[in-house]
């Protein structure tokens, strides 16, 4: 049961990671919000089947969520699946990507300014890796950035960024790249 117990508590941090309800996540799964809540809380396990959506949908792999590890292999690469969804509107954005609509215009802007400065494919990947990794809101907004405002995510992730940028130039620099 402990192993379901920490399914549930994944779980519950992937779906406010990823600004979504119950509800929300039920909905789309074609499940009852009742359902996602025993998932959630351990009372029940989670069908395997049910794995490859919550991954899509949560942006994160299914060993992660089975396991709570997130090997290399699994991460090289890989954003949030909705990362750089196209919506009518900011708010089905938000929804999407689970981040506020001007912290995705400010990634969106910033990773172009990484290419600019010489930033190598793989260093653009890893720093958009880091910036939308649900672990790291834990530490720059002390929660989830379901739980505070545009402001204070877009304020932690301008920090992040700064440190990213500088290091991105000294290693262009290194390479010979102005």
């Amino acid at each position: 049961m402990a192993g379901q117990t920490e399914a549930g508590r994944r779980l519950k941090r992937a779906i406010a990671a990823a600004g979504l309800t119950q509800d929300a996540l039920g909905e789309q799964l074609g499940v009852t919000r009742k359902t996602v809540g025993t998932w959630v809380r351990g009372a029940a396990p989670i069908p395997a089947e049910r794995y490859p959506a919550l991954a899509k949908l949560l942006g994160r792999s299914e060993h992660w969520l089975r396991t709570g590890e997130e090997s290399p292999s699994n991460m090289l690469g890989k954003a949030p699946v909705s990362y750089g969804a196209t919506a009518s509107r900011p708010a089905q954005a938000r929804q999407l990507s689970g981040l506020p609509y001007r912290v995705r215009v400010y990634l969106h802007e910033f990773l172009a300014e990484l290419a600019r400065l010489g930033g190598t494919e793989e260093e653009i990947a890893a720093a958009r890796r880091l910036l939308v990794s649900p672990e790291l809101f834990t530490w720059y907004v002390e929660g989830y950035p379901a739980e505070f405002d545009e402001d204070q995510v877009l304020m932690g992730m301008q920090g992040i960024a700064a440190f990213i940028e500088r290091e991105v130039k000294r290693r262009a620099k290194a390479r010979g790249k102005p």
